[in-house]
């Protein structure tokens, strides 16, 4: 992994100028996915770390971030490639990396394990979880969610955008 975990992915995107960070308050109902849409349809707006949502001051999550994977410069920079790396080559890399295996590692402390949450402890709506558009049934913690799964027996692979409701 090229940044090592998600501070250093959102660290990068800093330092190349390609993460806009949102200070302003903003409410996780409906505001937030608007800001996003319009940030990241044309795929050349920057990433968005939205940094005082409404209800969320305080307590176990008070951030959202969006957009990253929403151009093909940062693509090619999550690769570790310079930005105007051709779509083509990026495909390639892609495919390279879906053929490989990644092994987990077990780790008895880190980050990983900062919090851990079992049973009735676990509340969702800890998390400033938005409710992405007016028309939605209620709010998503996942939206535009792309997964590559592979079936274990057969070797199918399935490629999806999914979606995951609290």
């Amino acid at each position: 992994m090229v940044f090592g975990d998600l501070r250093g992915w959102i660290d990068h995107l800093r330092e190349q100028g390609e993460l806009h960070e949102i200070n302003a308050e903003v409410d996780w109902d409906v505001e937030i996915g608007t800001v996003v849409r319009k940030a990241i349809a044309s795929g050349k707006g920057p990433a968005l770390l939205f940094n005082n949502i409404k209800d969320y001051k305080t307590g176990r999550c008070t951030q959202i971030f969006a957009g990253s994977m929403s151009s093909y410069e940062r693509i090619a920079l999550m690769f570790g490639k310079p930005k105007d790396t051709p779509i083509t080559e990026l495909v390639k890399l892609t495919r390279d990396v879906f053929k490989k295996r990644v092994p987990p590692v077990v780790v008895p402390t880190g980050p990983v394990k900062e919090n851990i949450l079992k049973g009735d402890d676990i509340n969702l709506f800890e998390f400033p979880v938005p409710r992405w558009n007016r028309r939605d049934g209620g709010r998503y913690i996942n939206t535009m969610n792309g997964n590559i799964t592979k079936d274990p027996d057969t070797g199918r692979v399935n490629v999806g955008i999914y979606r995951g409701m609290v």
